[in-house]
């Protein structure tokens, strides 16, 4: 069975064919992939099963932790956040929490015990309730622009996807606010 990876998003497909005669169909399909992070993959169930995990760690500086964050969220990572803590003798510290896929678990052991400085982690399985989630592009009058759907029941929201209006802020001069104001206005 060929599945692609959740981490990943078809961007491109090509098409070739041989000019040899085989007596078979002589074709090839490639298709270009780019690493997604979490908020770009579209989800079409309600129910998620997660893990989550917990760590502390009270040697590593905060350009080693934002570092390790943004690895994090390239592998596939869910979610990933800091939280300021204290620990024995009035230390202070950071936890870490990490939501990832139920079968991810080895593959992000292996990343933190590598990347951070931590000896253990908790970790915990969830059962989750989540939207379901697809993407349009459409066209405006400053670019085109990706909306993200989700939807639970007869419960709707759409979000403007941070990238695309960021790359319109910079392309236009106008600020990211006016950016968002503007698109919100002609897209609802």
């Amino acid at each position: 069975v060929f599945a692609q990876p959740s981490n990943l998003t078809a961007t491109k497909v090509g098409y070739g064919f041989g000019k040899r005669d085989t007596g078979k169909f002589n074709a090839l399909r490639g298709t270009l992939l780019e690493k997604t992070t979490h908020s770009h993959q579209v989800v079409t169930s309600n129910n998620d099963e997660i893990i989550q995990i917990d760590t502390t760690i009270d040697d590593q500086s905060g350009e080693e932790l934002g570092y390790i964050m943004s690895l994090l969220l390239e592998e596939g990572a869910l979610d990933v956040h800091y939280t300021p803590v204290y620990t024995k003798k009035n230390r202070p510290a950071t936890h870490l929490t990490l939501l990832i896929q139920e079968g991810d678990l080895e593959r992000f052991t292996a990343i933190l015990f590598e990347q951070t400085s931590t000896i253990g982690f908790r970790y915990q399985n969830f059962q989750r309730k989540v939207m379901t989630r697809t993407f349009e592009t459409k066209q405006t009058s400053l670019g085109a622009v990706k909306v993200k759907k989700n939807q639970y029941g007869t419960v709707t929201k759409s979000t403007l996807e941070y990238e695309d209006c960021a790359r319109i802020a910079k392309e236009t001069g106008l600020s990211i606010q006016a950016v968002y104001q503007q698109l919100t206005k002609e897209l609802h």
